[in-house]
């Protein structure tokens, strides 16, 4: 292969990947839609990972994007956290990745007529988890390791 063959290959790599990248935001981009209504995209979460199976550079944007989503995700959970006076009960984005599962999996549940009974469960496991906290540390300590007093 020519260095010129590379050059073009290089080129087209790119072009697919960008031309990839700006798809998926528009496809994932997110929704000021409720949960109830938000399923489509929640359903198209299976076939976009199984798409990132057998594209790497479609992977690349795909799975850059889940951890954007999921760091963004264990930031909101943190402050709902520390809003309730509870310390977060591991690592933020392992929380958040497990809401997101139990909501992918809820989407794919029958809804037996009630379009809220995804959002409720959610509901439910969200506040048994901040409820099993444990309590925010209130007393800081100051640099220095010295309580005040």
């Amino acid at each position: 292969m020519t260095g010129a063959d590379r050059s073009v290959r290089a080129s087209e790599k790119n072009r697919i990947a960008e031309s990839t990248k700006a798809k998926t935001k528009k496809m994932v981009r997110p929704s000021t839609k409720s949960f109830a209504e938000s399923g489509g995209r929640t359903e198209m979460t299976m076939p976009l990972q199984l798409h990132a199976l057998r594209s790497p550079a479609f992977a690349e944007v795909y799975n850059e994007m889940n951890r954007k989503h999921r760091r963004a995700l264990g930031t909101m959970m943190a402050q709902l956290f520390e809003l309730f006076g509870k310390q977060v009960p591991g690592e933020r984005s392992e929380i958040a990745t497990g809401l997101a599962m139990l909501s992918r999996g809820l989407s794919l549940a029958p809804a037996a007529g009630d379009s809220h009974r995804a959002g409720r469960i959610l509901l439910t496991f969200l506040k048994a988890l901040i409820e099993a906290a444990p309590a925010a540390d209130k007393a800081k300590k100051p640099r220095g390791g010295k309580a005040s007093g």
